[in-house]
């Protein structure tokens, strides 16, 4: 029993930790914005886009993202999520189908000025909208 006891204390001192190690990656600052794509109509009182809506995430400067989160108070779906670098065109990196809520992390892996997150499937009569984006970035060296 006090083999066991000590296992579990060691286990969580690691969990603790690990969990406190960022692995050299950082929250970024950035303005996030959305637009609506589309016309909205009205449908048993509530207002429905009928096409979708687009969310950006515009960093201050560009950075290597690592991953991101999107805020959302009820599981959304049917995302496309693009990034940008300088004036190219928006590279298409993601699709996601199946629900997500704001705990789940969107891998990303590249260097980008921009977020682009188009949510194809919009109603508010619910609370399946983004409300906005944590993006973390691989840590600079500052000198």
């Amino acid at each position: 029993m006090k083999g066991l006891f000590l296992f579990f204390a060691v286990f969580l001192t690691g969990c603790s930790l690990s969990a406190l190690d960022t692995g050299g990656v950082e929250r970024v600052k950035g303005t996030f914005y959305f637009a609506i794509m589309g016309d909205g109509i009205v449908q048993n009182s509530a207002h429905i886009w009928s096409v979708a809506s687009a969310c950006y995430f515009v960093l201050d400067e560009p950075r290597f993202i690592q991953y991101m989160h999107i805020q959302t108070s009820d599981p959304i779906k049917n995302l496309d999520v693009y990034t940008l670098l300088g004036k190219e065109s928006w590279n298409l990196i993601k699709q996601i189908k199946s629900p997500i809520d704001a705990t789940t992390r969107i891998v990303i892996n590249r260097r980008a000025k921009e977020i682009r997150v188009v949510q194809k499937t919009v109603s508010q009569r619910k609370n399946d909208y983004i409300t906005g984006f944590e993006v973390y970035a691989q840590k600079e060296d500052k000198q």
